[in-house]
């Protein structure tokens, strides 16, 4: 059955490098996509990597097509929930109820905090009216810039709900629909700006909001930090297994092998394309990314390097909880760990933010929100850990 997979793979390849790149529409896209989501899904028990593996063995000029291309992230998207559903079906029906259960009087949906299509938000509330408004938290999906969104992350906002706080799961522009990292910033604080304005009327505290993101969500997160012109940060901030040096991480993509159908460099608006797509050439142009001022510019790491302490605090919330795996085989825990450097240079002074990083033995990537949206508590420490979090921070 694996060895079915990669030859889908190859041949969609095969049959696409055959086409003028301009004909390269839906539906080989599409192909494309799907063969290669299989392929993944097949390998995954088997290898370290299947992601890297795979994408690997696809042309360059047909990575780039598929990475380009609308209908590729949506059919992606699609395969995901097909391909989540069912299984939970026999392993956890209770969660498909729970997922597809629509309490309309507890959640309201497609909330539009801005004029484009993808800013919308997904609220998940509380029927009564208590005393004391509930705080809020916003989260912030990952998929490497260009895919992933609300729906599927429903069950994170039913989850913050049952722990007492007003979820709220946003959807932002992604790469290719017209939108770079520096859009997807600037929508998280759109979506901040209108939960401050408005999650009063849910009987929500606009002055306790915790943001948080995964991997590339939290990389969009912590540039709106950085980077926004009105100095208003949440109280609380949660990033989970982020890339938050881009320079470094596109290295880090380069040896796995999907630097090609992966959205960050168009994303991080690097124009540059190689040559080559052989490992000499790759690693040729990464040395040559390094230097590019465009990824500097995108990475929370370099960032923060350049700027002195008052501007620091001012931006950083008070709280900040940085997490990563150590076996995170998509996203080096490096970048985390050198981010914290970098966050925590002037400690030594008073008045800072309280910044903690956790460095979790187990789990990888993408196992923290899973397990935190099934409702695994005893999966791992790390998903122990970060419910933790979520209910230390509610106690404050």
């Amino acid at each position: 059955m694996r060895t079915l997979h990669l030859l889908c793979v190859l041949a969609a390849s095969y049959v696409l490098g055959v086409e003028p790149l301009s004909v390269l529409h839906g539906l080989a896209a599409r192909t494309t996509i799907t063969a290669t989501v299989l392929a993944i899904s097949a390998l995954s028990p088997f290898v370290d990597d299947a992601e890297g593996l795979v994408a690997s063995k696809i042309p360059k000029t047909i990575s780039n097509a598929v990475r380009d291309t609308k209908e590729a992230w949506e059919t992606f998207n699609a395969l995901t929930w097909a391909l989540t559903v069912p299984a939970l079906a026999v392993t956890k029906l209770e969660v498909v109820r729970e997922f597809l259960d629509d309490e309309q009087l507890t959640q309201t949906f497609d909330v539009s905090y801005g004029t484009e299509p993808l800013q919308k938000l997904d609220l998940f509330h509380h029927n009564e009216q208590s005393l004391r408004p509930h705080p809020v938290c916003v989260f912030v999906h990952g998929g490497a810039w260009s895919h992933g969104s609300k729906e599927l992350f429903r069950m994170v906002g039913k989850r913050l709900r049952n722990e007492g706080y007003i979820g709220v799961v946003m959807n932002y522009r992604r790469y290719p629909f017209g939108a770079s990292v520096m859009d997807q910033a600037e929508d998280v604080g759109l979506a901040l700006d209108w939960v401050r304005r408005e999650v009063q009327s849910f009987n929500g505290d606009p002055e306790n909001i915790v943001l948080i993101g995964h991997s590339s969500g939290a990389h969009i997160s912590a540039l709106h930090l950085l980077l926004s012109e009105t100095l208003q940060p949440p109280q609380h901030f949660v990033s989970l297994c982020a890339p938050l040096d881009i320079t470094k991480h596109y290295n880090w993509e380069v040896n796995r092998g999907v630097h090609e159908i992966s959205a960050l460099k168009p994303a991080n608006s690097f124009s540059g394309e190689s040559e080559s797509s052989s490992a000499a050439a790759a690693a040729v142009r990464a040395l040559e990314i390094n230097a590019n001022s465009a990824f500097a510019e995108s990475s929370p790491t370099l960032i923060t390097a350049e700027m002195d302490r008052d501007e620091l605090w001012a931006r950083m919330p008070p709280v900040v909880h940085l997490f990563h795996a150590k076996d995170d085989t998509t996203v080096s825990a490096a970048s985390t760990s050198e981010f914290h450097k970098e966050l925590t240079r002037f400690d030594d002074a008073e008045g800072g933010p309280d910044i903690k990083f956790i460095l979790d033995e187990e789990g990888g990537h993408g196992g923290i929100i899973v397990d935190f949206m099934l409702g695994n508590s005893d999966a791992s420490s790390s998903t122990s850990t970060i419910q933790g979090i979520i209910k230390n921070i509610i106690r404050v």
